[in-house]
């Protein structure tokens, strides 16, 4: 079992451990900043895995995912915004 204390870390570990030099979808709305100061670009780019965007900042829906996994891409990332959301509220 591996204990972080912040999202910003979680998510670097699980890139890192599963898709490490390997493509990974995420939408163009979830390219924000987690835990203060750590933004999913620069996240991705310190697990060495490669980021692939996909919809608009404002909406992205299931074709968009679609057409790239039509290409075969192996793994995708999703951002589970109340988490975040929940965090940064109890800062306040």
């Amino acid at each position: 079992m591996l204990i972080v204390n912040n999202n910003a870390a979680a998510v670097m570990l699980v890139l890192r451990a599963f898709a490490k030099g390997k493509e990974v979808i995420v939408s163009r709305g979830e390219l924000v900043e987690i835990g203060g100061s750590f933004r999913i670009p620069e996240i991705m780019a310190s697990s060495d895995c490669k980021m692939v965007e996909v919809g608009a900042t404002n909406k992205t829906n299931i074709e968009d995912y679609k057409k790239l996994l039509m290409i075969t891409l192996p793994s995708y990332l999703k951002l589970i915004n109340q988490i975040l959301l929940s965090k940064d509220l109890q800062k306040k």
